[in-house]
C-alpha cells in the first residue's frame, strides 16, 4: 500500500503467479485495499487447512531451505524442477530454468522459502469467497494440482492450453488473451472506461 501511495495510484488490479500470486490473494483478503478493482492469480496457493499440514510444510520447506544453504544452487535447482507440479516441463524447459536462476543467492533462496513457506500462512478460502471485486484464477491445462484444488473449491477457473504451472512462460499468447477477456468481461474495467 505505501508503494501504490508513493506513486499516487488510487485504482489498480492485483495479478500474481505462484507465490505473488498468494501474496496478491492475502493483500485481497486482508490487505488495506481500498481502489482495489480485481484479482487475477496464475497457480497460487490457497494454503492448508489444518495445523498439522502447516506443519509438515515448514518441515518440507525447512528441508528445501538446508539444501538451498549447503549445495551448489544448480544441483537444487535441478532437483527443485522435478517435483511433481513441474510434471509438465521437459528436460530441456528444466535446463532452461535452472541456468535462468543458477545466479541466485542460495541462502537467500532460502530466507524467502522459510519466510514464505505456506505452513505460516493462512487458509484463504473462506476469505476468498467474501471478496467483493472481480477476480479470477488462470491454471494452464496440464497443471492438474492446481487445477484440481480451482476445481475443487469452486474458484473461478480459466485455463490455458499447452501449459502447466509456468502457464504464462509456456503459452504467453494464451495467457495475455485470458488477461484481456477478464478485463474486459469486469464491471470495474479499464477497458470499459
Amino acid at each position: 500500500m505505501q508503494t501504490l501511495q508513493a506513486n499516487g495510484i488510487g485504482e489498480y488490479w492485483l495479478a500474481g503467479y505462484s507465490l505473488g500470486g498468494r501474496i496478491a490473494m492475502y493483500h485481497a483478503c486482508y490487505g488495506s485495499h481500498h481502489g482495489l478493482q480485481g484479482l487475477l492469480v496464475e497457480g497460487g496457493n490457497l494454503g492448508l487447512e489444518s495445523d498439522e499440514l502447516r506443519r509438515q510444510r515448514q518441515q518440507n520447506d525447512h528441508q528445501w531451505a538446508q539444501r538451498f544453504r549447503q549445495e551448489p544452487l544448480p544441483q537444487v535447482l535441478t532437483d527443485w524442477y522435478q517435483q511433481a507440479v513441474f510434471a509438465d516441463l521437459d528436460a530441456q524447459q528444466r535446463e532452461q530454468l535452472v541456468l535462468l536462476r543458477a545466479n541466485n543467492s542460495g541462502p537467500a533462496v532460502a530466507e524467502m522459502l522459510e519466510a514464505t513457506s505456506l505452513g505460516h500462512q493462512p487458509w484463504l478460502l473462506p476469505a476468498l469467497q467474501r471478496l467483493r471485486v472481480p477476480y479470477t484464477y488462470l491454471c494452464g491445462e496440464r497443471d492438474h494440482k492446481f487445477q484440481q484444488l480451482a476445481e475443487q473449491h469452486k474458484l473461478p477457473l480459466r485455463t490455458l492450453a499447452r501449459a502447466g504451472h509456468n502457464a504464462h512462460r509456456a503459452n504467453p499468447g494464451a495467457f495475455a488473451a485470458q488477461v484481456l477477456s477478464f478485463l474486459s468481461q469486469s464491471s470495474f474495467s479499464p477497458l470499459s472506461r
